[in-house]
């Protein structure tokens, strides 16, 4: 797997999800993934995955996890990138403590 490539396709797929609003995303906690396959610059097909999780405690902040990979062995490790959306004042239910991990951690 080209890593560079699969990265340039996962990171807008990434944002758009992050863009969306908090609301938008809290259904989308641990639902079935978000999935599609896009072709690579090198003509590859990546298989892409978007999934949402409570970051800390439910109806706080909302961890995007995103994971690319081209089918091969690397399907069995994927590189990773995930953002955090805060979560907006008037929607979070019980205030605490920021989680451990930065807005934009990166995994490979």
């Amino acid at each position: 797997m080209n890593k560079e490539i699969a990265i340039s396709i996962l990171e807008p797929e990434l944002e758009r999800f992050f863009r969306k609003p908090w609301a938008d995303l809290k259904p989308l906690i641990e639902k079935e993934p978000y999935t599609d396959e896009i072709k690579g610059k090198d003509d590859i097909g990546y298989q892409i995955e978007i999934q949402c999780f409570w970051d800390d405690k439910p109806d706080q902040d909302i961890r995007i996890i995103g994971a690319v990979d081209d089918g091969g062995i690397r399907a069995h490790f994927p590189a990773t990138r995930d953002r955090l959306k805060r979560a907006e004042p008037g929607e979070v239910v019980n205030a605490s403590q920021p989680a451990g991990l930065p807005e934009n951690h990166l995994h490979d």
